[in-house]
């Protein structure tokens, strides 16, 4: 585990080094401004945790939540959106990376033709779906592409070896947000 860490931590400085960010730069430890330290923290502590966070990145009616995670995956969605919004397949190069790219990106956001295909690219799984018998249905699940399971399965630290690391299955449930989100 120390190892793993090691190499990780060389891996991030490496590429903190390589983007011309120096140690110097990257911040450390809490950051005092997300602190809110006009409410005592015997009162309330997650006020006074997040508060200054909270005040700086006011929750956007979008968002069910917000934190730097999110803040994060914004941040990576504006980038991959930059990336790929510079590729041009005119001037790629046929069966290039940003060609492929290109053109899948372009093929997406073709309204008229989606538009018109409607539903028709999916029939012939609908029909597969309807079709299958409880059997089938297990079958369908395994191999059709992007169809969640009834189990998610997933690699982690074994519960009482952390040196190994073990399969883990659990249920995969529906797909959506707590029920009272959609309710109350």
């Amino acid at each position: 585990m120390r190892k793993t860490l090691a190499i990780t931590t060389m891996s991030l400085l490496t590429m903190i080094g390589s983007m011309g960010v120096s140690a110097k730069d990257t911040p450390k430890g809490v950051d005092p401004k997300n602190f809110d330290t006009s409410v005592s923290p015997k009162e309330d502590f997650y006020q006074y945790a997040c508060g200054g966070w909270m005040k700086a990145n006011p929750l956007k009616a979008e968002y069910s939540r917000y934190g730097t995670f999110d803040q994060l995956g914004e941040l990576n969605k504006e980038q991959v959106k930059e990336l790929v919004m510079g590729l041009d397949a005119k001037t790629s190069a046929p069966g290039s990376n940003a060609r492929k790219i290109a053109d899948i990106y372009a093929q997406g956001m073709d309204v008229e033709t989606l538009n018109a295909q409607g539903a028709k690219p999916l029939q012939s799984d609908l029909a597969a779906i309807n079709a299958a018998d409880r059997q089938g249905l297990l079958d369908l699940v395994a191999t059709l592409p992007g169809v969640g399971g009834m189990l998610g399965a997933g690699v982690g630290p074994d519960m009482l070896n952390s040196d190994i690391n073990t399969v883990y299955f659990q249920g995969g449930g529906l797909g959506l947000g707590d029920r009272d989100y959609y309710l109350e």
